[in-house]
């Protein structure tokens, strides 16, 4: 089975390259403390571009603090999209590198690497992440359609239509929903991943079309896994805020947490070369 041969893998990668965690945890560290700076950048000046602040600045002076503080927070929040897509990239790089064996080293070199990595490919990286997005609102908007419809029905009918017909209808489009979704998040995952299996070349549509097609063929594979995943997730969870609720134990936590990340990661990639390689 892919799922047991996948998981088996993926505790074996981290069993033997503990390293790679800490590679992997360091990046996450000053894209969270960047990240953070962007964030209050931006929300400094939605703050002082807002009906509120702007008026304690009379006249043509509370307009251009208006102006200035909205392009200083829209800069701010091109920059925070920006930056999760750069160091994505690195994340995911670390990833990858680590689900063929790689031992990576916490050294200057292998940092240098990861970032001139992340530079080359950022843009087609950016452009896959684009598709994938707007695939996902897609799919997700459409599925959702019948299920607003219904919820809509009893207004549009004044209640002529009995709830006792209307719930089950609910139900099934709700399930739909929720299968939308997975499949969404499924193709995403599989497009983001298949980008770093040497396809950086790849246009984003065919990427797409690729993934599509994998999973397509592949239904109870990734069936089995999505229960696995859930299932270790609530594992997780658990363990997590059983040490997290602990005062003395947060840094396990929190180091559970990104063994956690880097696992789900590495898993990604072992699962998607299992599949490829059967092809």
């Amino acid at each position: 089975m892919y799922v047991q041969k996948t998981l088996s893998r993926t505790f074996e990668l981290l069993r033997e390259n503990p390293i790679n965690i800490a590679v992997y945890f360091i990046p996450q560290l000053v894209f969270g403390a960047v990240f953070f700076a962007l964030y209050l950048v931006a929300y400094a000046g939605l703050m002082f571009g807002s009906a509120s602040i702007a008026p304690l600045f009379s006249g043509q002076a509370g307009t251009i603090v208006a102006v200035l503080a909205g392009i200083l927070a829209l800069a701010a929040l091109v920059a925070l999209i920006a930056l999760s897509a750069f160091f994505a990239l690195m994340f995911n790089r670390t990833a990858y590198l680590a689900s063929k064996g790689t031992a990576l080293q916490l050294s200057a070199a292998c940092f240098s690497d990861l970032i001139r990595y992340a530079k080359s490919n950022f843009f087609a990286y950016f452009k896959n992440m684009i598709a994938v997005a707007v695939f996902s609102i897609i799919v997700i908007v459409i599925a959702a359609i019948p299920l607003l419809v219904l919820l809509l029905a009893p207004l549009l009918t004044m209640g002529m239509i009995p709830p006792i017909l209307l719930l089950p209808l609910m139900a099934i489009f709700g399930i739909f929903l929720a299968i939308a979704y997975i499949f969404a998040i499924a193709v995403a995952n599989t497009s983001m991943g298949m980008f770093f299996m040497g396809k950086e070349s790849t246009g984003a549509l065919e990427l797409l079309k690729s993934s599509i097609s994998l999973l397509r063929e592949n239904i109870p594979e990734y069936a089995l896994m999505i229960l696995a995943y859930a299932a270790l997730s609530i594992a997780f969870m658990a363990a997590y805020f059983a040490t997290y609720m602990t005062f003395c134990l947060i840094p396990v936590a929190l180091g559970l947490a990104v063994a956690y990340q880097f696992g789900l990661q590495v898993s990604i990639f072992v699962f998607l070369s299992n599949l490829i390689s059967r092809k």
